[in-house]
């Protein structure tokens, strides 16, 4: 039996261990190693548990085990039929699509922590049909842009779950999915999504290089263009280049003044006056302009609708954190007290990283950040 690497992939991307995962099924850890080397396979009794654990359905674990179970563990190995499998057509295509929006809905309301393990299990099982499932005739590429879609809502939702190396993975392969469909939308997507994870990271000269591999591909949709001059212009401002941070941010701002067009990929909607003031924000953060900086980001909370919880939470953190890097601790503090509400409910790794980040802060002026400090280790739980 060959390892089932899915299988473990899954934990991981969940965040438990061996032992943590067999302490909740209630199993000795000897048995995930069995399970995860296709030595034995988990009995029906405890695949609800194993189900729970992992943040899938049922169906999504059968379809794991089992796709591990039919790569044959040696050359000569007898595999099965594929005329024995269903084929995939139109109504499959649009059942990916639904999910993603499933997905999404739960995203603004819950944050990454808990759609990042479904959308990967969801990916995970339509990239598992891909490889041995017969297409039907016309909706191959059909087929290839809605898993690479499926890919890239993934690879960002593993990035706002702060899991860096699954999310670069997740993305690298719809970037290959969204190449083999031909869609260059979702190919430019992905490549945004890419620099961005690289910038946080801590590898701006990889995301400075894939942004301006993307600028260089004259001519750009407007709105995309627009996009990846803001994503320059942040990374210069990391990196200390701070005429060149204005210049790509003032070249950015004119071109989304001008107006989008009909050749904007239709994932552009969010380049909205709330990125914009993110984008604004940041980059005046990075060069060290105090007022300007939260001024923007104050913009970036306002504009964000009530609905779309996570995207507040996220904001609200990044508010605080920079009046924190500022010394506006009394603003700071004001800024904590509206992040009350989403403690234990929005479960978001970035705002954990910024939360300890703030905490970093916190150290250098003990005496005037208690209180932000006991919104973070007593209502956040970080430490």
């Amino acid at each position: 039996m060959a390892p089932r690497h899915a299988l473990a992939e899954r934990r991981r991307a969940c965040g438990l261990s061996q032992e943590r995962l067999a302490e909740l099924i209630r199993v000795d850890r000897s048995t995930i190693v069995r399970w995860e080397s296709g030595e034995t396979s988990p009995r029906p009794s405890l695949r609800a548990p194993l189900a729970r654990a992992l943040k899938m359905s049922l169906d999504d674990l059968s379809e794991l085990l089992n796709t591990s179970e039919m790569v044959p563990a040696a050359v000569g190995a007898k595999r099965r039929d594929s005329s024995q499998v269903p084929s995939i057509g139109e109504p499959y295509v649009q059942s990916i699509y639904r999910r993603i929006e499933s997905l999404l809905d739960l995203d603004h309301k819950m944050g990454g922590k808990q759609s990042a393990p479904l959308a990967l299990s969801a990916f995970q099982s339509v990239y598992a049909r891909l490889g041995r499932s017969p297409v039907e005739k016309n909706c191959e590429r059909d087929l290839y842009a809605a898993a690479s879609e499926l890919a890239e809502v993934a690879g960002w939702f593993l990035y706002e779950a702060a899991e860096p190396a699954m999310a670069r993975q997740t993305s690298h392969q719809a970037l290959t999915l969204a190449q083999l469909s031909g869609k260059r939308d979702i190919e430019l997507l992905v490549m945004q999504n890419l620099a961005m994870q690289e910038a946080q990271n801590g590898r701006p000269m990889e995301a400075l290089f894939i942004a301006q591999t993307v600028l260089e591909r004259a001519p750009l949709p407007p709105m995309v263009e627009a996009l990846f001059r803001f994503r320059e212009a942040l990374i210069f401002a990391q990196i200390g280049r701070s005429s060149d941070s204005r210049r790509s941010l003032n070249m950015a701002m004119s071109i989304h003044s001008t107006g989008g067009s009909d050749s904007d990929p239709k994932w552009t909607w969010w380049v909205d006056g709330r990125q914009i003031s993110w984008f604004q924000g940041r980059v005046e953060s990075d060069l060290g302009n105090a007022s300007d900086s939260v001024q923007k980001l104050h913009d970036a909370v306002a504009l964000t609708p009530p609905e779309q919880t996570r995207s507040r939470y996220y904001h609200l953190a990044d508010l605080m954190r920079v009046q924190a890097s500022f010394g506006a601790w009394t603003d700071a503090a004001r800024t904590a007290s509206e992040l009350e509400e989403y403690l234990g409910v929005i479960g978001s790794g970035l705002v954990h990283e910024i939360f300890r980040e703030t905490l970093a802060l916190a150290t250098l002026d003990r005496s005037r950040s208690k209180d932000v400090v006991e919104m973070i280790r007593d209502g956040a739980k970080i430490r």
